[in-house]
C-alpha cells in the first residue's frame, strides 16, 4: 500500500513517450489589411493537427495544418492535434481580423527637423500620468528611440516629432527597452 503523504509512481515506457499538447497559432498580429500568414505548430511530428477558420472545433475532416495557413479574411482559427485518428490535445484558437484602410490626416509639416524631441520626467506612478501638468526634467533629441538612462528608476519620457510612414499596410510600434528596469514603459 502507498504512503498516502509521500507516494511514487514508477513507470517504464518503450520507446519514446508522445506529449500532447494544444497547437500554437502565431500570426504578426491581429488585424491585417493584406492576406496574412498564420503559423500553426503541433509541437511534435507525432501527431497531425488539424484547423478550421470558421470558428468550429476541427474534426478529422477538417484540413491539415502544414506550416502556415494564408489568411485573407476575418477568421477564427482552430486548431487541434489528432493521434492515430482520435483528438488528444485542447483546441488553441485566435481571431485574425482584416481592417480597411483609413487615411491619416494630412498636414503641413513644412520643413520638419531630423529627430525626435525626447522630454524626460521623473516619478513613481501607478497609472499614466497626465504629462501636461507636470514639469519636465529634460528636453533631448534623438534620432531614433535608443538611448541608456543606467541605472535611473521611476521615470517617464514623452516622444515628440515627425516618422515617415509607408501607407497601404497595418504597423505596430512597440519599444523594445534594453534593461529590465525599463521593462515596464512601453510605447505604441
Amino acid at each position: 500500500m502507498p504512503d498516502p503523504l509521500c507516494s511514487v509512481v514508477e513507470l517504464e515506457v518503450k520507446g519514446a513517450p508522445i506529449v500532447y499538447q494544444t497547437p500554437t497559432i502565431s500570426s504578426p498580429s491581429d488585424i491585417f489589411v493584406r492576406p496574412i500568414d498564420v503559423a500553426i505548430d503541433g509541437n511534435t511530428n507525432e501527431v497531425e493537427i488539424r484547423y478550421t477558420l470558421d470558428g468550429t472545433e476541427p474534426t478529422l475532416e477538417s484540413p491539415l495544418a502544414r506550416g502556415s495557413v494564408r489568411i485573407a479574411e476575418t477568421a477564427v482559427v482552430k486548431a487541434r492535434a489528432f493521434h492515430r485518428g482520435k483528438p488528444v490535445s485542447g483546441t488553441a484558437e485566435r481571431k485574425i481580423t482584416k481592417v480597411g484602410l483609413s487615411m491619416a490626416k494630412s498636414i503641413d509639416a513644412g520643413a520638419p527637423m531630423p529627430g525626435l524631441v525626447s522630454v524626460r520626467y521623473d516619478g513613481d506612478w501607478r497609472s499614466l500620468p497626465n504629462f501636461n501638468a507636470l514639469r519636465a526634467i529634460s528636453f533631448t533629441t534623438i534620432p531614433n528611440f535608443h538611448w541608456s538612462e543606467g541605472d535611473v528608476e521611476f521615470f517617464g519620457r514623452r516622444f515628440r516629432g515627425w516618422i515617415t510612414v509607408p501607407d497601404g499596410d497595418v504597423y505596430v510600434f512597440r519599444w523594445h527597452p534594453t534593461t529590465a528596469r525599463a521593462s515596464r514603459s512601453t510605447t505604441r
